[in-house]
């Protein structure tokens, strides 16, 4: 009996181990997951950096189909990037004060 699946990430794959009623860890292929599972883990802080980091690597390789890195504009794209974030912040702390705390 399965109690629980916990999805780790293993490079561009999933991988999931499900504990039993026993507490033993037994391993499951990516194709045994289920939908709501991978949808679970692709939302999850770590998923992100994952992804994120596999398109910089292939950005940086030139093998992005309809984009182009450029390096020197990186820190632009940051500052651009956290003004964007300060700007939706604020204007949601102005709206729902509550929201800060």
């Amino acid at each position: 009996m399965i109690i629980t699946a916990i999805v780790i990430p293993d490079g561009p794959r999933l991988k999931a181990t499900t504990v039993d009623d026993t507490h033993s860890m037994m391993p499951l292929t990516v194709q045994t997951l289920t939908p709501e599972l991978k949808a679970q883990y692709l939302l999850t802080l770590p998923a992100i950096r994952d992804r994120c980091s596999q398109v910089h690597d292939l950005a940086k390789e030139g093998k992005l189909e309809y984009f182009e890195y450029h390096p020197e504009n990186e820190e632009k794209v940051a500052d651009f990037c956290l003004e964007i974030i300060q700007v939706t912040c604020t204007l949601v702390l102005s709206q729902n004060p509550l929201a800060g705390s």
